[in-house]
Protein backbone atom coordinates (compact mmCIF):
# COMPACT_ATOMS: atom_id res chain seq x y z
CA UNK A 1 0.00 0.00 0.00
CA UNK A 2 1.51 3.34 -1.05
CA UNK A 3 1.66 5.86 1.79
CA UNK A 4 -0.67 8.83 1.63
CA UNK A 5 1.13 12.13 2.05
CA UNK A 6 -0.31 15.47 3.09
CA UNK A 7 1.73 18.58 2.42
CA UNK A 8 1.28 22.29 2.74
CA UNK A 9 2.78 24.03 -0.27
CA UNK A 10 3.40 27.77 -0.19
CA UNK A 11 4.47 29.34 -3.47
CA UNK A 12 6.02 32.76 -3.78
CA UNK A 13 6.51 35.11 -6.70
CA UNK A 14 9.53 36.84 -5.17
CA UNK A 15 8.14 38.52 -2.02
CA UNK A 16 4.47 38.05 -2.86
CA UNK A 17 2.69 34.92 -1.63
CA UNK A 18 0.71 33.68 -4.62
CA UNK A 19 -0.71 30.34 -3.49
CA UNK A 20 -1.13 28.09 -0.51
CA UNK A 21 -2.42 24.56 -0.94
CA UNK A 22 -2.78 21.46 1.20
CA UNK A 23 -2.18 18.43 -0.97
CA UNK A 24 -3.16 14.81 -0.47
CA UNK A 25 -1.21 12.56 -2.79
CA UNK A 26 0.47 9.19 -3.02
CA UNK A 27 4.10 8.51 -3.83
CA UNK A 28 6.07 5.30 -4.04
CA UNK A 29 7.74 5.90 -0.72
CA UNK A 30 8.46 8.68 1.79
CA UNK A 31 11.17 10.83 0.30
CA UNK A 32 9.94 10.19 -3.23
CA UNK A 33 9.47 12.84 -5.90
CA UNK A 34 6.22 14.78 -6.05
CA UNK A 35 5.33 16.70 -9.19
CA UNK A 36 3.91 19.94 -7.82
CA UNK A 37 2.11 21.33 -10.89
CA UNK A 38 0.12 18.11 -11.19
CA UNK A 39 -1.20 18.23 -7.63
CA UNK A 40 -1.39 21.98 -7.11
CA UNK A 41 -2.93 23.47 -10.26
CA UNK A 42 -3.90 26.73 -8.57
CA UNK A 43 -0.21 27.59 -8.30
CA UNK A 44 0.44 29.41 -11.57
CA UNK A 45 3.65 27.66 -12.60
CA UNK A 46 6.10 25.56 -10.64
CA UNK A 47 9.43 24.41 -11.99
CA UNK A 48 10.66 21.96 -9.37
CA UNK A 49 10.26 18.34 -8.39
CA UNK A 50 10.18 18.31 -4.59
CA UNK A 51 11.30 15.49 -2.29
CA UNK A 52 8.67 15.14 0.37
CA UNK A 53 7.72 13.23 3.48
CA UNK A 54 4.40 12.95 5.26
CA UNK A 55 3.53 16.13 7.12
CA UNK A 56 6.09 18.26 5.27
CA UNK A 57 5.54 22.00 5.02
CA UNK A 58 7.49 23.36 2.06
CA UNK A 59 7.85 26.84 0.66
CA UNK A 60 8.99 27.12 -2.93
CA UNK A 61 9.54 29.89 -5.43
CA UNK A 62 7.22 30.58 -8.30
CA UNK A 63 8.92 29.56 -11.57
CA UNK A 64 9.23 32.48 -13.93
CA UNK A 65 8.41 32.00 -17.62
CA UNK A 66 11.35 32.46 -19.98
CA UNK A 67 11.44 33.73 -23.55
CA UNK A 68 14.29 33.80 -26.05
CA UNK A 69 14.89 35.80 -29.22
CA UNK A 70 17.38 35.00 -31.97
CA UNK A 71 18.11 36.28 -35.46
CA UNK A 72 19.03 33.29 -37.62
CA UNK A 73 20.69 33.38 -41.04
CA UNK A 74 19.58 29.89 -42.04
CA UNK A 75 19.76 28.64 -45.62
CA UNK A 76 17.23 25.79 -45.86
CA UNK A 77 19.28 24.29 -48.70
CA UNK A 78 22.16 23.63 -46.28
CA UNK A 79 21.28 20.73 -43.95
CA UNK A 80 23.90 21.70 -41.35
CA UNK A 81 22.27 25.11 -40.87
CA UNK A 82 18.81 23.64 -40.38
CA UNK A 83 20.34 21.06 -38.01
CA UNK A 84 21.99 23.86 -36.01
CA UNK A 85 18.64 25.65 -35.70
CA UNK A 86 17.00 22.39 -34.64
CA UNK A 87 19.66 21.81 -31.97
CA UNK A 88 19.33 25.40 -30.71
CA UNK A 89 15.56 25.09 -30.37
CA UNK A 90 15.57 21.64 -28.77
CA UNK A 91 18.27 22.53 -26.25
CA UNK A 92 16.67 25.76 -25.06
CA UNK A 93 13.12 24.39 -24.95
CA UNK A 94 14.44 21.48 -22.91
CA UNK A 95 16.30 23.93 -20.64
CA UNK A 96 13.04 25.64 -19.68
CA UNK A 97 12.24 28.34 -22.25
CA UNK A 98 8.51 28.68 -22.84
CA UNK A 99 8.71 30.82 -25.99
CA UNK A 100 11.37 31.28 -28.66
CA UNK A 101 11.14 33.99 -31.31
CA UNK A 102 13.16 33.15 -34.43
CA UNK A 103 13.66 36.04 -36.85
CA UNK A 104 14.83 34.55 -40.14
CA UNK A 105 17.47 36.83 -41.63
CA UNK A 106 17.63 35.30 -45.10
CA UNK A 107 15.03 35.57 -47.82
CA UNK A 108 13.72 32.01 -47.42
CA UNK A 109 10.09 31.81 -46.35
CA UNK A 110 9.18 30.35 -42.99
CA UNK A 111 7.76 27.15 -44.48
CA UNK A 112 11.02 26.40 -46.32
CA UNK A 113 12.83 26.34 -42.99
CA UNK A 114 10.24 24.73 -40.72
CA UNK A 115 9.55 21.91 -43.17
CA UNK A 116 13.19 20.85 -42.93
CA UNK A 117 13.58 20.97 -39.15
CA UNK A 118 14.53 17.83 -37.26
CA UNK A 119 11.24 16.01 -36.49
CA UNK A 120 11.66 16.50 -32.74
CA UNK A 121 12.30 20.23 -33.22
CA UNK A 122 9.33 20.53 -35.56
CA UNK A 123 7.03 18.93 -32.98
CA UNK A 124 8.37 21.06 -30.14
CA UNK A 125 8.07 24.23 -32.22
CA UNK A 126 4.34 23.95 -32.78
CA UNK A 127 3.35 25.43 -29.42
CA UNK A 128 6.54 27.18 -28.34
CA UNK A 129 8.32 28.81 -31.31
CA UNK A 130 7.31 31.80 -33.42
CA UNK A 131 9.10 32.16 -36.76
CA UNK A 132 9.18 35.63 -38.32
CA UNK A 133 10.17 36.10 -41.95
CA UNK A 134 12.50 39.00 -42.71
CA UNK A 135 9.94 40.93 -44.83
CA UNK A 136 7.47 40.73 -41.94
CA UNK A 137 10.04 42.08 -39.50
CA UNK A 138 11.17 44.82 -41.88
CA UNK A 139 7.59 46.01 -42.29
CA UNK A 140 7.39 46.49 -38.52
CA UNK A 141 10.79 48.15 -38.05
CA UNK A 142 9.55 51.76 -38.54
CA UNK A 143 7.38 51.39 -35.44
CA UNK A 144 10.39 50.52 -33.24
CA UNK A 145 11.87 53.04 -30.80
CA UNK A 146 15.40 52.38 -32.11
CA UNK A 147 14.45 52.62 -35.79
CA UNK A 148 15.52 56.24 -36.30
CA UNK A 149 19.01 55.62 -34.94
CA UNK A 150 19.52 52.35 -36.83
CA UNK A 151 17.62 52.73 -40.10
CA UNK A 152 20.63 53.71 -42.24
CA UNK A 153 22.47 50.57 -41.11
CA UNK A 154 19.68 48.02 -41.49
CA UNK A 155 20.56 46.80 -44.97
CA UNK A 156 24.21 46.05 -44.16
CA UNK A 157 24.40 45.49 -40.39
CA UNK A 158 22.98 42.33 -38.90
CA UNK A 159 23.55 43.84 -35.44
CA UNK A 160 21.13 46.65 -36.32
CA UNK A 161 18.49 44.14 -37.41
CA UNK A 162 19.12 42.07 -34.29
CA UNK A 163 18.40 45.04 -32.04
CA UNK A 164 15.12 45.83 -33.77
CA UNK A 165 14.19 42.15 -33.73
CA UNK A 166 14.76 42.18 -29.97
CA UNK A 167 12.39 45.12 -29.71
CA UNK A 168 9.77 43.30 -31.78
CA UNK A 169 10.19 40.18 -29.64
CA UNK A 170 9.61 42.23 -26.50
CA UNK A 171 6.43 43.58 -28.08
CA UNK A 172 5.28 40.02 -28.80
CA UNK A 173 5.98 39.02 -25.20
CA UNK A 174 3.81 41.86 -23.94
CA UNK A 175 1.00 41.02 -26.36
CA UNK A 176 1.10 37.36 -25.36
CA UNK A 177 1.00 38.25 -21.69
CA UNK A 178 -2.33 40.03 -22.15
CA UNK A 179 -3.91 36.79 -23.33
CA UNK A 180 -1.91 34.35 -21.20
CA UNK A 181 -1.63 36.01 -17.81
CA UNK A 182 -1.42 32.76 -15.81
CA UNK A 183 1.70 31.81 -17.78
CA UNK A 184 3.04 35.27 -18.46
CA UNK A 185 6.52 35.61 -19.96
CA UNK A 186 8.72 37.29 -17.38
CA UNK A 187 12.24 37.31 -18.89
CA UNK A 188 13.55 37.74 -22.44
CA UNK A 189 17.05 36.55 -23.39
CA UNK A 190 18.85 37.49 -26.61
CA UNK A 191 21.17 34.85 -28.07
CA UNK A 192 22.64 34.02 -31.45
CA UNK A 193 22.20 30.66 -33.14
CA UNK A 194 25.78 29.74 -32.18
CA UNK A 195 25.17 30.26 -28.46
CA UNK A 196 23.67 28.24 -25.63
CA UNK A 197 22.61 29.44 -22.18
CA UNK A 198 24.01 26.86 -19.78
CA UNK A 199 23.65 26.65 -16.02
CA UNK A 200 26.42 24.96 -14.00
CA UNK A 201 24.19 25.18 -10.95
CA UNK A 202 20.40 25.08 -10.54
CA UNK A 203 18.09 24.89 -13.59
CA UNK A 204 17.61 28.11 -15.54
CA UNK A 205 14.00 28.42 -14.40
CA UNK A 206 15.06 28.18 -10.76
CA UNK A 207 17.82 30.73 -11.25
CA UNK A 208 15.46 33.30 -12.75
CA UNK A 209 12.75 32.58 -10.19
CA UNK A 210 15.15 33.35 -7.36
CA UNK A 211 16.48 36.65 -8.72
CA UNK A 212 15.65 39.60 -6.52
CA UNK A 213 12.62 41.58 -7.67
CA UNK A 214 14.75 44.73 -7.94
CA UNK A 215 16.88 43.22 -10.73
CA UNK A 216 15.69 44.00 -14.24
CA UNK A 217 18.68 42.77 -16.22
CA UNK A 218 21.27 40.03 -15.78
CA UNK A 219 24.34 39.81 -18.02
CA UNK A 220 25.94 36.38 -18.29
CA UNK A 221 29.64 35.70 -18.79
CA UNK A 222 30.47 34.00 -22.10
CA UNK A 223 32.97 31.21 -22.67
CA UNK A 224 34.27 30.45 -26.16
CA UNK A 225 34.18 27.03 -27.80
CA UNK A 226 37.50 25.50 -28.87
CA UNK A 227 37.22 22.73 -31.49
CA UNK A 228 39.75 19.96 -31.01
CA UNK A 229 39.54 18.60 -34.54
CA UNK A 230 39.36 20.01 -38.06
CA UNK A 231 36.63 17.48 -38.90
CA UNK A 232 33.02 18.15 -37.97
CA UNK A 233 29.59 16.61 -38.35
CA UNK A 234 28.20 20.11 -38.80
CA UNK A 235 26.32 20.09 -35.49
CA UNK A 236 28.69 22.12 -33.32
CA UNK A 237 26.59 21.76 -30.17
CA UNK A 238 27.25 18.01 -30.33
CA UNK A 239 30.78 18.09 -31.75
CA UNK A 240 32.45 20.61 -29.43
CA UNK A 241 32.78 20.14 -25.67
CA UNK A 242 35.78 22.34 -24.78
CA UNK A 243 35.50 26.02 -23.98
CA UNK A 244 38.03 28.77 -23.42
CA UNK A 245 37.23 30.41 -20.08
CA UNK A 246 36.51 34.11 -20.38
CA UNK A 247 39.64 35.91 -19.17
CA UNK A 248 37.47 38.08 -16.91
CA UNK A 249 36.77 35.06 -14.69
CA UNK A 250 39.89 32.95 -15.36
CA UNK A 251 42.10 31.98 -12.38
CA UNK A 252 44.74 34.58 -11.48
CA UNK A 253 47.66 32.15 -11.37
CA UNK A 254 50.99 31.71 -13.20
CA UNK A 255 49.74 28.50 -14.81
CA UNK A 256 46.61 30.17 -16.14
CA UNK A 257 48.63 33.11 -17.42
CA UNK A 258 50.99 30.79 -19.29
CA UNK A 259 48.08 28.88 -20.84
CA UNK A 260 46.36 32.08 -21.95
CA UNK A 261 49.59 33.36 -23.47
CA UNK A 262 49.87 30.18 -25.55
CA UNK A 263 46.47 30.98 -27.03
CA UNK A 264 47.53 34.58 -27.63
CA UNK A 265 50.69 33.45 -29.44
CA UNK A 266 48.57 31.63 -32.02
CA UNK A 267 47.05 34.81 -33.48
CA UNK A 268 48.57 37.76 -35.30
CA UNK A 269 47.21 40.31 -32.82
CA UNK A 270 47.79 38.39 -29.59
CA UNK A 271 44.13 37.63 -28.96
CA UNK A 272 43.03 35.24 -26.27
CA UNK A 273 39.34 35.13 -27.19
CA UNK A 274 38.63 35.28 -30.91
CA UNK A 275 35.16 36.80 -30.60
CA UNK A 276 33.40 39.00 -28.04
CA UNK A 277 34.08 38.83 -24.28
CA UNK A 278 31.34 41.03 -22.78
CA UNK A 279 28.54 38.49 -22.34
CA UNK A 280 24.87 38.42 -23.28
CA UNK A 281 21.86 39.56 -21.26
CA UNK A 282 18.39 38.67 -20.05
CA UNK A 283 15.86 41.38 -19.22
CA UNK A 284 12.51 41.46 -17.48
CA UNK A 285 9.61 41.78 -19.88
CA UNK A 286 8.30 45.34 -19.74
CA UNK A 287 6.92 48.10 -21.90
CA UNK A 288 9.77 50.51 -21.17
CA UNK A 289 12.62 48.16 -22.19
CA UNK A 290 14.60 48.59 -25.42
CA UNK A 291 17.88 47.03 -26.57
CA UNK A 292 21.00 49.10 -25.98
CA UNK A 293 23.09 46.74 -28.14
CA UNK A 294 23.14 43.05 -29.01
CA UNK A 295 24.70 42.47 -25.58
CA UNK A 296 22.57 44.58 -23.24
CA UNK A 297 19.20 46.25 -22.78
CA UNK A 298 18.23 49.69 -21.52
CA UNK A 299 16.26 49.46 -18.29
CA UNK A 300 15.24 51.85 -15.53
CA UNK A 301 16.08 49.57 -12.63
CA UNK A 302 19.01 47.46 -11.47
CA UNK A 303 21.32 45.53 -13.80
CA UNK A 304 23.59 42.75 -12.54
CA UNK A 305 26.34 40.69 -14.17
CA UNK A 306 28.32 37.62 -13.12
CA UNK A 307 31.75 38.82 -14.22
CA UNK A 308 33.85 41.86 -13.40
CA UNK A 309 34.36 43.88 -16.57
CA UNK A 310 36.93 46.67 -16.01
CA UNK A 311 35.50 48.64 -18.94
CA UNK A 312 32.42 49.48 -16.86
CA UNK A 313 32.99 48.00 -13.45
CA UNK A 314 30.35 48.21 -10.73
CA UNK A 315 31.25 45.89 -7.85
CA UNK A 316 27.90 46.52 -6.19
CA UNK A 317 26.12 44.96 -9.16
CA UNK A 318 28.50 42.07 -9.84
CA UNK A 319 27.99 38.56 -8.49
CA UNK A 320 29.99 35.34 -8.68
CA UNK A 321 29.74 33.31 -11.87
CA UNK A 322 30.20 29.97 -10.09
CA UNK A 323 26.51 29.11 -9.65
CA UNK A 324 24.90 31.43 -12.20
CA UNK A 325 24.40 30.70 -15.92
CA UNK A 326 26.99 31.13 -18.66
CA UNK A 327 26.69 31.71 -22.39
CA UNK A 328 28.56 29.04 -24.33
CA UNK A 329 29.63 30.61 -27.62
CA UNK A 330 30.45 28.44 -30.65
CA UNK A 331 31.78 31.08 -33.09
CA UNK A 332 34.10 29.05 -35.35
CA UNK A 333 33.28 25.37 -34.92
CA UNK A 334 33.82 23.41 -38.11
CA UNK A 335 35.71 24.64 -41.16
CA UNK A 336 32.57 24.71 -43.31
CA UNK A 337 30.94 27.10 -40.84
CA UNK A 338 34.09 29.22 -40.71
CA UNK A 339 34.32 29.50 -44.49
CA UNK A 340 30.60 30.17 -44.99
CA UNK A 341 30.65 32.90 -42.35
CA UNK A 342 33.31 34.96 -44.12
CA UNK A 343 31.96 34.18 -47.58
CA UNK A 344 28.64 35.71 -46.51
CA UNK A 345 30.23 38.66 -44.73
CA UNK A 346 32.37 39.47 -47.76
CA UNK A 347 34.53 42.63 -47.82
CA UNK A 348 33.01 44.24 -44.74
CA UNK A 349 34.46 47.62 -43.66
CA UNK A 350 36.78 48.27 -40.72
CA UNK A 351 33.95 49.79 -38.70
CA UNK A 352 30.40 48.91 -37.75
CA UNK A 353 27.35 51.15 -38.02
CA UNK A 354 28.62 53.22 -40.95
CA UNK A 355 31.91 54.09 -39.30
CA UNK A 356 30.54 54.90 -35.86
CA UNK A 357 32.16 51.87 -34.19
CA UNK A 358 35.70 51.09 -35.45
CA UNK A 359 36.88 47.49 -35.57
CA UNK A 360 40.43 47.25 -34.30
CA UNK A 361 42.74 44.94 -36.31
CA UNK A 362 41.93 41.47 -34.99
CA UNK A 363 41.29 37.84 -35.86
CA UNK A 364 37.95 38.83 -37.42
CA UNK A 365 39.46 41.31 -39.87
CA UNK A 366 42.37 38.95 -40.61
CA UNK A 367 39.93 36.16 -41.46
CA UNK A 368 38.12 38.53 -43.80
CA UNK A 369 41.36 39.43 -45.58
CA UNK A 370 42.53 35.82 -45.83
CA UNK A 371 39.20 34.75 -47.30
CA UNK A 372 39.15 37.57 -49.86
CA UNK A 373 42.69 36.59 -50.88
CA UNK A 374 41.56 32.97 -51.25
CA UNK A 375 38.70 34.05 -53.50
CA UNK A 376 41.12 35.91 -55.77
CA UNK A 377 43.49 32.94 -55.93
CA UNK A 378 40.74 30.40 -56.44
CA UNK A 379 41.72 28.12 -53.54
CA UNK A 380 41.09 28.08 -49.81
CA UNK A 381 44.36 26.62 -48.55
CA UNK A 382 45.27 29.74 -46.58
CA UNK A 383 41.84 29.82 -44.95
CA UNK A 384 42.11 26.16 -43.97
CA UNK A 385 45.56 26.78 -42.50
CA UNK A 386 44.27 29.74 -40.49
CA UNK A 387 41.47 27.60 -39.09
CA UNK A 388 43.83 24.75 -38.25
CA UNK A 389 46.50 26.86 -36.54
CA UNK A 390 44.49 29.66 -34.90
CA UNK A 391 41.09 28.13 -34.10
CA UNK A 392 41.55 24.39 -33.55
CA UNK A 393 43.53 23.02 -30.58
CA UNK A 394 44.15 19.40 -31.54
CA UNK A 395 46.96 18.73 -29.05
CA UNK A 396 45.24 16.71 -26.30
CA UNK A 397 48.17 17.19 -23.92
CA UNK A 398 47.99 20.96 -24.21
CA UNK A 399 44.22 20.93 -23.85
CA UNK A 400 44.51 18.80 -20.72
CA UNK A 401 46.95 21.36 -19.30
CA UNK A 402 44.54 24.19 -20.09
CA UNK A 403 41.75 22.32 -18.30
CA UNK A 404 43.96 21.70 -15.26
CA UNK A 405 44.88 25.38 -15.05
CA UNK A 406 41.25 26.48 -15.30
CA UNK A 407 41.73 28.23 -18.66
CA UNK A 408 39.55 25.70 -20.50
CA UNK A 409 36.44 23.84 -19.44
CA UNK A 410 35.29 20.44 -20.63
CA UNK A 411 31.49 20.66 -20.69
CA UNK A 412 29.82 17.54 -22.03
CA UNK A 413 26.29 17.99 -20.70
CA UNK A 414 25.14 20.21 -23.57
CA UNK A 415 26.49 17.87 -26.25
CA UNK A 416 25.05 14.80 -24.55
CA UNK A 417 21.64 16.40 -24.09
CA UNK A 418 21.41 17.71 -27.66
CA UNK A 419 22.54 14.35 -29.03
CA UNK A 420 19.86 12.60 -26.99
CA UNK A 421 17.16 15.06 -28.07
CA UNK A 422 18.09 14.62 -31.73
CA UNK A 423 18.69 10.89 -31.55
CA UNK A 424 22.33 11.40 -32.54
CA UNK A 425 25.57 9.93 -31.26
CA UNK A 426 27.70 12.15 -29.04
CA UNK A 427 31.20 12.85 -30.30
CA UNK A 428 33.96 10.60 -28.89
CA UNK A 429 35.95 12.26 -26.13
CA UNK A 430 38.89 11.64 -23.84
CA UNK A 431 37.95 10.38 -20.39
CA UNK A 432 40.74 12.51 -18.92
CA UNK A 433 39.02 15.71 -20.01
CA UNK A 434 35.75 15.67 -18.14
CA UNK A 435 36.13 18.51 -15.65
CA UNK A 436 33.16 20.88 -15.86
CA UNK A 437 33.94 23.35 -13.09
CA UNK A 438 37.29 24.68 -14.24
CA UNK A 439 38.85 24.48 -10.78
CA UNK A 440 42.49 23.62 -10.26
CA UNK A 441 43.18 20.46 -8.27
CA UNK A 442 45.43 20.47 -5.21
CA UNK A 443 46.64 23.43 -3.21
CA UNK A 444 45.77 26.97 -4.11
CA UNK A 445 48.46 28.13 -6.59
CA UNK A 446 50.59 31.17 -6.08
CA UNK A 447 49.08 34.29 -7.60
CA UNK A 448 50.52 35.54 -10.85
CA UNK A 449 52.66 38.61 -11.22
CA UNK A 450 50.64 41.43 -12.78
CA UNK A 451 51.20 42.28 -16.45
CA UNK A 452 53.05 45.43 -17.40
CA UNK A 453 51.12 48.64 -17.95
CA UNK A 454 52.63 49.48 -21.34
CA UNK A 455 50.60 49.02 -24.50
CA UNK A 456 47.13 50.13 -23.40
CA UNK A 457 44.12 47.99 -22.57
CA UNK A 458 44.22 44.31 -23.52
CA UNK A 459 42.86 40.99 -22.32
CA UNK A 460 45.77 40.40 -19.95
CA UNK A 461 45.29 43.71 -18.17
CA UNK A 462 41.55 43.09 -18.07
CA UNK A 463 42.28 39.68 -16.53
CA UNK A 464 44.38 41.32 -13.80
CA UNK A 465 41.79 44.01 -12.98
CA UNK A 466 38.94 41.50 -13.03
CA UNK A 467 40.85 39.19 -10.69
CA UNK A 468 41.27 42.04 -8.20
CA UNK A 469 37.57 42.87 -8.43
CA UNK A 470 36.56 39.22 -7.96
CA UNK A 471 38.12 39.29 -4.48
CA UNK A 472 35.35 41.64 -3.38
CA UNK A 473 32.53 39.38 -4.61
CA UNK A 474 30.71 36.94 -2.38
Amino acid sequence: MKPKIQMEIRARDHDQLVAVATVDTKVKRPGGLLSLPAVCPNVLYLNAMLKCNAGDRREIVYGRMLALVTTAAVDPALPREVAALSAFLLYHLDAGFERIFVFLDMTACVEDVTSRLHPAAARASIDHVEFVARPTAEAAYPSCARFASLRLCLADEVQARQQLNCELAMRRCLARNVDAAPRALAWLVHLDLDEALYSPGPPLTTFFANLDASIDQFTFVNHEAVPTSTSSSGNFMVDVTHFKVNHLVAPFTPGARAAMRRFQARTAHGQYMLAYDNGKSAVRVGGDVVPASVHKWTTKRSSVCNFADPRHLDIGHTVSHAQSPWVLHYPNCGYDWFETKYARLGPFPDAWFQGALPIEPCFHTNARDVWLSCVKKGDDNAMREMYKTQVVLADSTEMAECVREGVCLSITKVADRVAALMGAKAAPRSETLTREDGRVDGKEPKQSDPPTVAGGYNSEKAWMLAAIAQQFLT
